[in-house]
C-alpha cells in the first residue's frame, strides 16, 4: 500500500509540475501594500483566524483496542478560533497575547456518532513581554515557544518544547510545539567576523506533551482502558518543577553552530507503577511519572550553494528518581542523532532527507529496542505563484516506531481564505511500539480556513 501511495504521490506532484509550467495563472502583480505600510506605523497588531476542520477515518480501528470509533466514517468535526494582540510601548518594551479554542461537535461513544458540543477547549498560546536592556541583553517573561531543535523525527536538542501529539504525523514539527512559562534570556556578542548569542532559559511546572482523549482515535492508553474501563489514571509529581537550559550558537560562514547544557524533566510520562484490584485481579491504578535528565548536545546548519545542511547531536542521562521511590537509580544514557539536508536548486521545487539514530542503554522495564534508527523524507512542490503549496512527506520513526506518508495540498485562492487537504497512512508490525494500536488509523482530512 505504501509503495502505490508514494508512486500516485510523486506523479501527482510531476503532473502539477507540468500544469503550471504550461500556464500561469497567477501573474506577479507589482503593487504597493498602503495597509501594511500604514499598520507598521501603529503601536498594536491584531491578527486571527477561523478554521472548520473534518476528518475521515478511512478504516475502522482495530478492533482489539477498545475505541469509541469501531467503523470508518467521520471522526472528527472541529471548529477552530485563534486570536493574538501585540502592543509595542517602546522600542525597547512590547507584549504579546493569543489563545487558541477548540469546539467539537462530533464524539464517538461506544460505536455510536454523538452530535452535540463535547468539548470546548480554550487554550493560553503566547501571553510574554519582551525586554531589551541598553546593553542588548533581551529579556522574555510568560508564556511562550521555545525553539531550539530542529529535527522532523527524533527530538534532540529540542530539549523545553513541549509538543501536541493528538493525532500524530499530521502535522509539520513547527505546527505542533506548544507554549510553556518561561524565562528566556538572549545576549549577542561580536567575535571578529562572526556573531554569536547566549541564551538562558527557565522554566516552571512545563507540563507534559499534549495527547489524544478518551474518545479520540489516538488515545495513547487505549491498552489499559481494553484491560478495565474503569481505571484510574495519576501522574506523580516531578521532583522538581523548574527546568533550566543554556544554549550558545554562533553565527558564522553561512551557518549556525551551537551547543546546549540541560537539565530538564522529560516531556514524554512513563509508566511508574500498577496496582491490580485484589478482588477482581484487574488494573485498578496505573501511575505515570516524568524522569529527571541532564542533557548535553550541539547542533549545526549550514548553507553550501543550493544545499542546506544540518545536524543535531546529544546524550541524556537520568539524574534522579521521583520521590518516594524506592527503586535504586540506574543512571541509563540515550545517544541521539541527526543528519539532514535540503536541496532548493530546482525552481518551485525543495527536497528534504533526515537520517535519525537512537541508541538506548539497556533498561530492565524497556520492551523497546536498545538501537534503533528512522528519516523522514519531504519534497515540496510549489505552483500558480505560491497559491498551491504540495508536500509528500514519509516518516519512519526511530523513537516510537512505526511509519507515517502524509501527502498535503494548500491552496489559497484569494487573500485571507486557505484550503487544505491531507491524506495520511500510518503503516505498523511492531507490537511493542506505542503507535502500533494506531496502524489503521489512516484518515483523510479537509480544512477551511479564514485569517483576518
Amino acid at each position: 500500500m505504501k509503495a502505490v501511495f508514494l508512486t500516485v504521490a510523486a506523479s501527482l506532484l510531476l503532473y502539477l509540475s507540468h500544469v503550471a509550467n504550461a500556464q500561469d495563472f497567477f501573474e506577479i502583480v507589482d503593487i504597493q501594500d498602503t495597509q501594511a505600510e500604514e499598520s507598521s506605523s501603529k503601536p498594536w497588531q491584531f491578527r486571527g483566524h477561523i478554521q472548520q476542520e473534518l476528518k475521515y477515518g478511512l478504516q475502522a480501528p482495530d478492533s482489539s483496542y477498545a475505541f469509541e470509533r469501531n467503523t470508518s466514517g467521520l471522526s472528527q468535526f472541529r471548529t477552530e478560533t485563534f486570536l493574538e494582540f501585540k502592543y509595542r510601548f517602546s522600542n525597547d518594551l512590547s507584549a504579546q497575547i493569543s489563545a487558541k479554542n477548540e469546539i467539537d461537535y462530533l464524539r464517538w461513544e461506544a460505536g455510536e456518532k454523538n452530535w452535540q458540543i463535547k468539548n470546548y477547549d480554550t487554550l493560553l498560546k503566547d501571553a510574554y513581554v519582551d525586554y531589551t536592556f541598553s546593553n542588548d541583553l533581551w529579556l522574555r517573561v510568560g508564556n511562550q515557544v521555545i525553539a531550539w531543535g530542529e529535527s522532523e523525527g527524533l527530538s534532540i536538542t529540542d530539549v523545553l518544547s513541549t509538543q501536541d501529539f493528538r493525532e500524530p504525523g499530521q502535522a509539520a514539527l513547527e505546527d505542533i510545539r506548544e507554549s510553556l512559562p518561561a524565562i528566556l534570556l538572549s545576549k549577542p556578542f561580536t567575535v571578529g567576523d562572526s556573531n554569536s548569542n547566549l541564551n538562558l532559559a527557565l522554566t516552571y511546572k512545563a507540563g507534559t506533551d499534549r495527547y489524544a482523549q478518551t474518545q479520540e482515535d489516538f488515545y495513547p492508553l487505549v491498552t489499559f482502558k481494553t484491560a478495565n474501563t474503569a481505571t484510574n489514571y495519576s501522574d506523580l509529581h516531578p521532583g522538581k518543577d523548574w527546568e533550566l537550559a543554556f544554549q550558545y550558537i554562533v553565527h558564522a560562514n553561512g551557518g549556525d553552530y551551537a551547543f546546549v547544557l540541560a537539565e530538564t524533566n522529560k516531556n514524554t510520562p512513563e509508566l511508574f507503577n500498577l496496582q491490580l484490584d485484589t478482588q477482581t485481579d484487574q488494573i485498578s491504578n496505573v501511575e505515570f511519572f516524568q524522569r529527571r535528565q541532564l542533557f548535553y548536545g550541539i547542533s549545526a546548519n549550514k548553507v553550501i550553494n543550493s544545499f542546506l545542511l544540518r545536524s543535531e547531536f546529544g546524550v541524556i542521562t537520568d539524574s534522579e528518581l521521583p520521590s518516594g521511590s524506592n527503586v535504586e537509580l540506574v543512571r541509563n544514557k540515550e545517544k541521539r542523532l541527526m543528519f539532514g539536508t535540503e536541496y532548493s536548486g530546482w525552481t518551485d521545487w525543495l527536497f528534504s532527507l533526515e537520517y535519525d539514530y537512537l541508541d538506548r542503554s539497556p533498561r530492565s522495564y524497556s520492551l523497546i529496542d536498545e538501537r534503533s534508527s528512522g528519516f523522514v523524507l519531504r519534497t515540496q512542490y510549489t505552483a500558480f505563484n505560491e497559491k498551491l503549496i504540495t508536500q509528500l512527506w514519509y516518516l519512519k520513526l526511530a523513537d516510537q516506531g512505526g511509519e507515517i506518508s502524509r501527502l498535503t495540498f494548500t491552496y489559497k485562492p484569494i487573500d485571507n481564505w486557505e484550503i487544505n487537504a491531507a491524506y495520511v497512512i500510518y503503516e505498523n508490525d511492531k507490537p511493542n511500539s506505542t503507535l502500533y494500536p494506531f496502524r489503521n488509523n489512516d484518515t483523510i482530512n479537509l480544512a477551511l480556513k479564514y485569517g483576518f
